[in-house]
C-alpha cells in the first residue's frame, strides 16, 4: 500500500525541466520502496470539461505491455473516447505544474498491473514507541506544542528486541534487573494462559548519553531505515513533542526522508478543543495507534475509556507498570524502575497489536482502496479515489472543476427522523435493515450523474426510462450508473469473502477432528 505520492522538480535527459513522481509503498519485505515515474511531455495535463468540437479525440484500446492493440471478438480494434464521469465531453489542458491528485490517480492507474505490487497488503517492519519526559513538580505534563523540558527516555519495541534512549546511566546489576522483570511480567500480571509467556522473549538494550542532544541524535539515526513507527497517543503527544524537541536541539531530521521533505498530518481531538497540526517526514510512516483503534476497532467491543491500561486488560487482562511516586521523584529516585515502565509500555503495545490487529484493518482499507495510508482516516478521499479508479477503467474521468466559495454556507436537510410521542411503551419492536443506505442506492440508481431533477411525487409520473423516489427526486434508470456499480461491486466482494470465510472454518474444523483423531489413536496404542 501507498506511504507518500510526492512530485518532485526534474531535469530530463534533454534539457527541459519537468516533473518526477515518487510513490513510496511497502514491499513483500516490509521495507520502504519507491515507484519513480518521470512524467512524460504529454501526460502533463488537466481535464476540463469541452463542447463536442473540441473534445478529446476517439483512440485504440493499446496494451503496452503486449504492445499490440487490444481486439474485439470479430478481431478488430477496440475504440474509445475519454468522458466524463456524468458523460460530457471533455479535452485536456496542457500544465507545466504540479499535477492535481486526481490526474496521479489516473497516471497510477494507467499502469495497470505494472503497480500492482505498490497496492499490495504488505505489512511494515513496525516499531512500537513511547517517550518520558521531564516533569516539573506542581506543573503537571508539558505540553507536547511547547515541549519546554527534556526527553527523559525513548523506548522502541520490535519483538524480540526492546531498546532504551536515555540521559541517565544504569549500572550493569540495574540492567540485568530491568531485563529479569520484563521476562517475568506477563508471567505475574495477566490471568489469560495465552500470554503468560507473551514478555519473555525480549531482550533489553540500554542506551545512555551524555546529553538530550546526543540521545536524540542517535534515536534519528536509528529510525532512518524504520519504515514504520507507531505508539498510543503517539502522534498528539510522543511524536509532536519529540519533533519540537528536535528543532530546540538543532537535529538535522531532513535525513528521515529520502526526498528531505515533510507532510503535515492534521488531527481534530474527538473531545474537541483546536486541532493539531504534526509534521512528518515524507515516504516513512509515522501512525497513532490510539486514532486506529479509534476508528476501526471493533473487537473489543464498548470501552469506557481509550486508556492503554483499559484496551490491554481488555485484550490480554494485562495493564501497564504500576507506581506509588510522582513522575519528577520516579525519575530522580528510581530510575530502573523508570526505565522498566518505559519498556513494558511498548511491549503491551505490541502484544495488544499481536491481538486484536486493528493495525491490520487500517493497511487493508489503505490497499483494497488504493488509498495512501494518512488518506485513509479520511470520509471523502477514500470514496473520492474509489471512484476515479472505477470510471478510469470505464473510460471516464473527473475534470478538474474550481467551485466558488459562497458568501454564506448553505444548510442541507440531514437524514428524516420519525416523529415520537415520548413515554413508556409495552411490546415495542426495532427494525434493522442489511446496509440500507447502499441497498436504497442500488435500487433507485442513486448516482451524482444520473439524477435530474425534483418533482411534486404527488403529480409527476415518472417517464419509462426514470426512477423517481418517494422524495420527488428523479434519477435516469441507467443500470451501469457509477455508484450503484461500485457498491454491486463490493457486495460482491463481501458475499464471496463470508463463502470464503465459512470454507476456511469448515476446513480448519475438519483438521482439528482429524488431528484429535489421530491423537486418540496414538495414545490408545
Amino acid at each position: 500500500m501507498i506511504i507518500h505520492k510526492e512530485q518532485v522538480p526534474y531535469r530530463f535527459p534533454d534539457g527541459r525541466n519537468g516533473w518526477k513522481l515518487i510513490t513510496s509503498y511497502i514491499n513483500k519485505e516490509g521495507k520502504v520502496a519507491f515507484l519513480q515515474y518521470p512524467i512524460p511531455q504529454d501526460q502533463m495535463f488537466e481535464w476540463k470539461y469541452a463542447t463536442r468540437g473540441n473534445a478529446d479525440p476517439p483512440f485504440y484500446e493499446y496494451d503496452y505491455q503486449k504492445n499490440e492493440y487490444v481486439l474485439d471478438e470479430k478481431g478488430e480494434k477496440i475504440q474509445h473516447q475519454w468522458m466524463s464521469y456524468d458523460n460530457k465531453p471533455v479535452t485536456r489542458v496542457a500544465t507545466d505544474k504540479q499535477l492535481s491528485g486526481s490526474r496521479i490517480t489516473e497516471l497510477l492507474q494507467s499502469f495497470k498491473s505494472a503497480v500492482d505490487p505498490v497496492f499490495e497488503m504488505n505489512k511494515p517492519e513496525t516499531w512500537f514507541c513511547d517517550i518520558e519526559v521531564d516533569v516539573i513538580p506542581d506543573q503537571g505534563f508539558p505540553e507536547a506544542t511547547e515541549a519546554p523540558t527534556p526527553v527523559n527516555t525513548i523506548s522502541m519495541t520490535n519483538s524480540p528486541r526492546t531498546i532504551i534512549w536515555s540521559r541517565k546511566p544504569l549500572s550493569q546489576q540495574e540492567i540485568d534487573w530491568v531485563q529479569d522483570q520484563i521476562t517475568q511480567y506477563s508471567e505475574n500480571n495477566t490471568t489469560d494462559n495465552r500470554f503468560k509467556e507473551c514478555t519473555k522473549g525480549y531482550k533489553f538494550e540500554f542506551r545512555s548519553f551524555n546529553t538530550e542532544k546526543e540521545m536524540l541524535q542517535d534515536f534519528v539515526n536509528f529510525i532512518v531505515p524504520v519504515a514504520h513507527i507507531t505508539g498510543w497517543n503517539f502522534l498528539a503527544f510522543d511524536w509532536l513533542y519529540l519533533w519540537n524537541r528536535f528543532i530546540k536541539n538543532q537535529i538535522d531530521t531532513s535525513v528521515l526522508s529520502p526526498t528531505r521533505h515533510t507532510v503535515n498530518f492534521k488531527i481534530n481531538p474527538r473531545a474537541g478543543g483546536a486541532s493539531i497540526n504534526v509534521t512528518k517526514p515524507m515516504h516513512k510512516i509515522i501512525s497513532d495507534y490510539l486514532l486506529i483503534v479509534k476508528t476501526w476497532e471493533q473487537s473489543l467491543g464498548n470501552l469506557p475509556d481509550y486508556k492503554l491500561d483499559t484496551v490491554g486488560e481488555k485484550a490480554l487482562t494485562m495493564k501497564k507498570v504500576v507506581h506509588p511516586w510522582g513522575f519528577d521523584v520516579f525519575y530522580k529516585e528510581h530510575f530502573k524502575e523508570y526505565v522498566f515502565y518505559n519498556c513494558i509500555d511498548t511491549i503491551l503495545l505490541e502484544q495488544i497489536n499481536n491481538e486484536i490487529k486493528t493495525m491490520d484493518v487500517w493497511l487493508m482499507l489503505s490497499s483494497i482502496l488504493r488509498v495512501d495510508l494518512d488518506s485513509a482516516f479520511s470520509t471523502i478521499a477514500p470514496a473520492e479515489t474509489v471512484m476515479q479508479v472505477f470510471e478510469y477503467d470505464r473510460f471516464k474521468i473527473f475534470p478538474n472543476v474550481k467551485h466558488a466559495i459562497p458568501d454564506e454556507q448553505s444548510e442541507y436537510a440531514g437524514a428524516w427522523v420519525v416523529p415520537v410521542s415520548p413515554g413508556l411503551y409495552r411490546q415495542v419492536g426495532g427494525l434493522d435493515f442489511a446496509s440500507l443506505y447502499p441497498s436504497i442506492m442500488r435500487q433507485f440508481l442513486i448516482s451524482p450523474e444520473t439524477f435530474k431533477y425534483k418533482k411534486d411525487p404527488k403529480t409527476y409520473k415518472a417517464a419509462p426510462d426514470e426512477i423517481m423516489t418517494c422524495s420527488g427526486a428523479v434519477y435516469e434508470r441507467n443500470e451501469q450508473s457509477m455508484i450503484p456499480s461500485i457498491l454491486t461491486y463490493y457486495y460482491n466482494l463481501r458475499k464471496q469473502t463470508k463463502v470464503d470465510k465459512k470454507t476456511c472454518e469448515d476446513e480448519c474444523e475438519m483438521l482439528e477432528k482429524e488431528i484429535k483423531k489421530r491423537t486418540s489413536a496414538k495414545a490408545t496404542l
